[in-house]
């Protein structure tokens, strides 16, 4: 019972276990062989035509001529005939009996249906309890390869010098962004794909820019996002966003007066120098200060400034008038 029952293949023969159908030979003294005009359960209707494509070397199944999902106990009988050439055609035929059997063998169960099912040596129901689900359920992981950044801010005509695309692969992951890893699949790099989403809050000025446009500097100031997304075998997805804030470089160049207090011009000159020099200390500390001056005026700078965009580019000394009671010298 279940099991399939097939023709059986050049010179194999039935065996328990292994069971198939070897067909039947036919001779003829006249025709000789016929064996390849012998008809497996032929049609009645069709006996008297010849019944074409219903001979055992067609590709007709065993299976069209009973079903072995059928009872325990059932009993089929398969006919093969023959026919020769004579007018009229004379026939032979012979039977071969089959009967359905218990699908496994004594103190075993047969646990599933019969398309899926097999034979325990315990029963179904305590199977089940034992059985181990095996279904891959976790999607694969996505990982950012620059501090796992998903937020990150690029200027309008100013390329970097890397890509926002995925990796080659996940070990390989010089100067690219995204890998991905599932724990049943394993390398799942190669597969991820990025689609851009439009920003509900662009409205109709939304914009579309491509990754290799936005490394390149040619998006316009705004922002972008984009969806890095992955499946595995199984059909478990994963996705991460990386949004693009693509912003307008400026330059602000202005002046100012500090004051001195030391009456010796050298020692100003000193101070001045100091404050020039990129790599002075008394450097750092005045664009500090100059950063943070101006960030405490939010609403005249867009974003916060560090030290390093503030550029000290020449420090000049006025010496005070000979009239003047004042002894300071303005840099």
């Amino acid at each position: 019972q279940y099991s399939s029952y097939p023709k059986c293949a050049n010179n194999q023969v039935p065996k328990t276990g292994a069971l198939c159908e070897p067909g039947a030979s036919a001779n003829d003294d006249e025709d000789g062989n016929k064996t390849a005009k012998v008809l497996m359960c032929p049609p009645t209707s069709c006996l008297s035509t010849g019944c074409l494509g219903h001979e055992f070397s067609s590709s007709k199944k065993v299976a069209s001529c009973f079903s072995t999902s059928a009872e325990v106990g059932t009993v089929f009988s398969l006919t093969f005939w023959v026919f020769d050439h004579g007018i009229p055609a004379r026939n032979a035929s012979v039977t071969r009996t089959v009967t359905i059997t218990e699908p496994c063998v004594s103190g075993e169960y047969w646990c599933g249906d019969e398309a899926a099912g097999a034979c325990s040596s315990v029963d179904c129901e305590t199977l089940a309890a034992l059985t181990v689900d095996e279904t891959d359920y976790d999607p694969p992981v996505i990982s950012f390869t620059k501090e796992n950044v998903t937020t990150y801010v690029l200027y309008y005509g100013v390329p970097v010098q890397y890509s926002l695309e995925p990796c080659p692969n996940f070990n390989d992951t010089d100067g690219c962004w995204a890998v991905a890893w599932d724990e049943v699949d394993g390398d799942s790099t190669g597969y991820i794909k990025v689609e851009q989403e439009l920003v509900d809050s662009c409205g109709s000025d939304c914009v579309l820019c491509s990754l290799a446009n936005a490394v390149e500097g040619l998006c316009y100031p705004g922002t972008y996002l984009y969806v890095y997304s992955v499946s595995d075998e199984t059909g478990n997805t994963a996705s991460k966003y990386l949004a693009l804030d693509v912003r307008e470089q400026g330059k602000l160049e202005t002046s100012m007066s500090i004051s001195s207090e030391k009456t010796s011009y050298t020692t100003a000159r000193t101070i001045g120098d100091k404050i020039a020099d990129s790599d002075a200390k008394d450097n750092s500390a005045f664009r500090l200060g100059v950063a943070s001056l101006l960030n405490e005026n939010s609403d005249q700078v867009s974003v916060l400034l560090m030290t390093d965009n503030v550029t000290v580019t020449s420090v000049d000394i006025v010496v005070p008038a000979v009239n003047s009671t004042s002894h300071e010298y303005i840099l």
